[in-house]
């Protein structure tokens, strides 16, 4: 769990986090069991996190340049150079927010391709929507895509929908408010049937930026946002209000 957490907040130190946890427990039980009191135990823990947390912010200092960049991702390759220096010009490139994932080559040079896109922490709303077992992701090529700020209560709402991208043969991504337990049922049944190639993602965010980042979504893939507000409804939707986007990976 401490490396886990330690992965997702800062993508390295799961070996130093994991070592800590190790020291931090077996001495807390090796004082529990000469007489101390647990609790108080766990309290003085806490208060020494926060201590030693103050010293290394004031120590620390942010990573900035390529150089720093190169010099991190050299010691986190093995203290390789080479991909030191590739990881540093590719965030040049495509900056500190861009997400770089690693992939196997066919051939046994290292390089970069830069794509295009942004990403969002929504997953698929079931496993049953994966294209990629191997590496557990939905993988679209060429999806229409629906992304509306209102909830999909019955699949009779998107029946037009999907009958048309079936006869046109593209998948379908649908990015909503949220989604009905049966309607989710029928995609995923007609989704294992192989009668439809589609993919639900539930809405990021909250309130206002929930529909601020629908509107980005919309504006990236060149999908009309189908809100409420805007007098679009899901009845009304045709694969026009649609566009489809070149692929899309989600996990």
């Amino acid at each position: 769990m401490v490396a886990s957490k330690m992965n997702d907040m800062a993508g390295d130190g799961t070996t130093t986090a994991i070592i800590l946890a190790r020291e931090m427990i077996k001495t807390g039980m090796l004082a529990v069991t000469f007489g101390a009191n647990p609790v108080l135990v766990k309290k003085g823990m806490e208060m020494t996190v926060k201590e030693l947390v103050k010293v290394l912010k004031k120590n620390s200092f942010p990573v900035k340049g390529k150089d720093d960049i190169k010099a991190v991702a050299s010691i986190s390759a093995g203290n390789d150079e080479f991909v030191g220096n590739l990881i540093a010009e590719t965030i040049e490139k495509i900056g500190s927010d861009g997400v770089i994932s690693l992939e196997s080559s066919s051939t046994s040079d290292t390089s970069v391709i830069i794509e295009e896109g942004m990403k969002f922490d929504k997953g698929y709303m079931s496993p049953q929507f994966i294209t990629n077992q191997e590496r557990s992701l939905v993988e679209f090529d060429k999806a229409k895509v629906l992304v509306t700020d209102q909830k999909i209560a019955n699949v009779q709402e998107i029946v037009p929908l999907l009958e048309k991208t079936t006869q046109l043969s593209v998948p379908l991504l649908i990015i909503a408010e949220d989604i009905s337990k049966p309607v989710l049922e029928t995609l995923v049944v007609n989704k294992m049937k192989g009668l439809l190639n589609v993919a639900v993602v539930k809405c990021p965010g909250f309130g206002d930026r929930k529909k601020a980042l629908l509107q980005d979504i919309a504006l990236m893939t060149g999908a009309d946002f189908l809100s409420g507000d805007f007098g679009l409804t899901l009845g009304s939707v045709t694969s026009v209000n649609l566009h489809c986007t070149k692929s899309y990976h989600y996990k």
